[in-house]
């Protein structure tokens, strides 16, 4: 009930937010519009007495510790939150330290929500290690959660921290069951630059790119397949299947909607991001294509390919606007200069070349002294970067062409 309203006309009240987009539910828990939510919190009075009336009751139902608490589709989620309203701080970070809070907090909702709760002690240096620790091991534990202890112990036995050593004795308990115990530290250790791994392809990653607002990544695999990743969770968000051959390239629009792969059966396939459908395929390469670079605007795309040349693609109408021959073995790379009219191509012909994508004219060329495998140009458009085969990486200036 609310606000003294009885059962019925609580009822009402609640169906009419609802209609009225002033509230919303979700697991039978209803959410208020800001406004509401204000007005609600304004209403509630000492909101550090209500979080705490909040954890005694549902300690009443926890006889056992927090673990045992009850499954209602809010306690796991909510528990960490209510302890650091209700200003127990040092109970909050036993519970994050407490191995049996740790697997029913996987076994009911995943790791994704657990590694949130640490966010709640942001400034605590063992809870931060054990934070990184659980974000290594997202990619095993979003598979299998039964897995926490072996991750723990391979990440974190050798932390000399008086709480991280408390958990590692936690972990090391009677199980109950069989499993295997990793005697020393043999994962990566929290603490170092790695963040989290993303596992899923079956295959080698040839490419990867990253949505403009830094929250999703694509990888292109010799699974044949793409996939769209969100960084902060480490989930795979879904699988682009349609390739009849290995991905080698892809590139993505700067609205971060559409995304175009590049593949060894010798077509390029734009794919829509939001729903994972394949839009169209582009056809005209003779081989595999290697790379593709899109034009700031996402109108055109560029492509390289085994068949010693690169295309130039109108985006919206499917269609081949050019060929840019020149090459005397197959192009490996391609980049595009800003202002989206010149493209810059690496090749096993040992040559870096300047194109004109506007009328397909080649500019300019440098010749190295093995065959170029890579090419990128800084936002200016002036400076180009190549690497050679030969572990050689050139810097060049690209000068004498009007507007540059």
């Amino acid at each position: 009930m609310l606000w003294g309203l009885d059962e019925y006309d609580t009822g009402e009240l609640v169906d009419l937010l609802a209609d009225r987009s002033l509230a919303r539910f979700n697991s039978g828990l209803m959410g208020l519009h800001d406004l509401q939510h204000d007005f609600a919190v304004k209403r509630a009075g000492d909101l550090p007495a209500l979080h705490s009336r909040l954890v005694e009751t549902y300690r009443k139902e926890c006889p056992d510790g927090w673990h045992s608490g009850p499954d209602d589709g809010y306690f796991f989620s909510h528990l960490a939150y209510h302890l650091l309203h209700s200003g127990r701080k040092e109970a909050l970070k036993r519970l994050l330290l407490d191995y049996r809070w740790l697997e029913a907090r996987l076994e009911k909702t995943d790791i994704t929500y657990l590694i949130s709760d640490y966010d709640l002690l942001a400034e605590d240096e063992e809870l931060g290690l054990l934070q990184h620790g659980l974000r290594l091991s997202s990619h095993v534990l979003f598979r299998d959660s039964k897995e926490l202890s072996g991750q723990l112990l391979g990440r974190m036995q050798r932390i000399d921290l008086q709480g991280i050593k408390g958990l590692m004795q936690q972990v090391g308990g009677a199980k109950g069951h069989p499993w295997l115990r990793l005697i020393t530290s043999s994962l990566t250790a929290p603490g170092g630059p790695l963040i989290r791994s993303l596992i899923g392809h079956a295959g080698w990653v040839n490419a990867v790119a990253l949505i403009a607002d830094g929250r999703r990544a694509v990888s292109a695999s010799d699974d044949q397949t793409l996939k769209v990743w969100d960084i902060d969770s480490g989930k795979l968000l879904r699988t682009l299947e349609g390739h009849a051959g290995e991905v080698r390239a892809v590139a993505l629009t700067a609205d971060g909607r559409l995304a175009v792969s590049a593949s060894n059966d010798r077509t390029l396939k734009v794919w829509d991001l939001e729903n994972g459908k394949l839009l169209r395929t582009l056809e005209g390469h003779a081989s595999a294509v290697n790379a593709v670079a899109l034009t700031a605007d996402g109108r055109l795309a560029v492509s390289a390919s085994y068949d010693e040349t690169l295309k130039v693609w109108d985006l919206e109408s499917c269609k081949l606007i050019r060929t840019l021959e020149g090459h005397a073995a197959r192009v490996s790379a391609v980049a595009l200069i800003a202002d989206g009219r010149r493209a810059v191509s690496a090749s096993d012909d040992q040559t870096l070349k300047v194109w004109d994508i506007e009328n397909g004219s080649e500019i300019c060329s440098f010749t190295g002294d093995s065959s170029i495998t890579s090419c990128a140009v800084s936002p200016d458009g002036l400076t180009i970067v190549a690497g050679e085969a030969s572990g050689r990486v050139h810097f060049l200036r690209l000068e004498g062409v009007p507007d540059s």
